[in-house]
Order: C-alpha cells, then sequence, then structure tokens
C-alpha cells in the first residue's frame, strides 16, 4: 500500500477495504484486483459488485 507524507493513503488510488466473511477481518483490495486472499483465515475475498 502507498503511503502520503503523513503515513495516510495517497489520494487518486482506489483502495477498498472489505470485511473476510470467514473471519471479519480486514482486508485490502487494491485497484485492479478482483479479489483477495485473507492473510488470516487464506479465505477468498471478492470485490463487492457495483450498485
Amino acid at each position: 500500500m502507498t503511503r502520503g507524507a503523513h503515513g495516510h493513503e495517497k489520494v487518486g488510488e482506489e483502495i477498498l477495504r472489505v470485511l473476510c466473511p470467514n473471519c471479519r477481518n480486514r482486508v485490502t483490495i487494491e485497484s485492479g484486483e478482483d479479489e483477495v486472499k485473507c492473510p488470516h483465515c487464506g479465505n477468498k475475498v471478492k470485490r463487492p459488485k457495483k450498485k
């Protein structure tokens, strides 16, 4: 994850945080990724569908 000058994310990059349905751990999905493996339980977490 890219950090800005004060430790916050840089503006302009899409970074989405989604809760894992199995262990409720917060998983970070960056732009261009559709699914990510949860580092805690190993479950695949998918990007939510746009409404």
